[in-house]
């Protein structure tokens, strides 16, 4: 095997949410879900609105529709989600695994995602891909999330 040129890059740093999983289909369905069984009608302008945002965002926005508590909505969509990892539903995207061990194989691999740190930590442990990664992030763990650096 013949090492790839050197870029300059000192590290990766990897999305979960659209680019190692396509999950962001059951964040749309867990809010649709939950939204429906407080009697609001979840429009996909509600998640154009919603994707990307940390957690504590996404949970006031939901919040707000549904005359809920943020804490509450945040964690019945999490639980949600995290049921279709559970049940094996979020496999891999097509080359991740490849494309993070070849990245990790040269300079050192990163996640930062908005998605909460139980699903980062669910990826990690179950889909195979874990050991190659010297730290993880989630946005609810930061001061501000996307777009800012954070």
């Amino acid at each position: 095997m013949t090492s790839a040129p050197r870029t300059g890059a000192r590290g990766v740093i990897f999305d979960l949410d659209g680019v190692l999983v396509m999950s962001e289909h059951l964040w749309e369905e867990a809010w649709d879900e939950y939204a429906r069984a407080f009697g609001y009608r979840w429009t996909a302008d509600d998640t154009r609105r919603c994707q990307g945002l940390s957690v504590p965002e996404w949970g006031a926005y939901l919040a707000e529709r549904t005359s809920r508590d943020p804490s509450a909505a945040a964690a019945a969509v999490i639980d949600s989600v995290a049921a279709a990892y559970d049940d094996g539903r979020v496999p891999l995207a097509d080359g991740a695994a490849e494309l993070v061990a070849a990245a990790a194989a040269r300079v050192p691999v990163g996640l930062a995602s908005s998605a909460p740190r139980r699903i980062i930590d669910t990826v990690m442990g179950t889909l195979g891909i874990g050991a190659s990664f010297g730290t993880t992030v989630s946005s609810a763990e930061v001061a501000r999330g996307k777009p800012s650096p954070d």
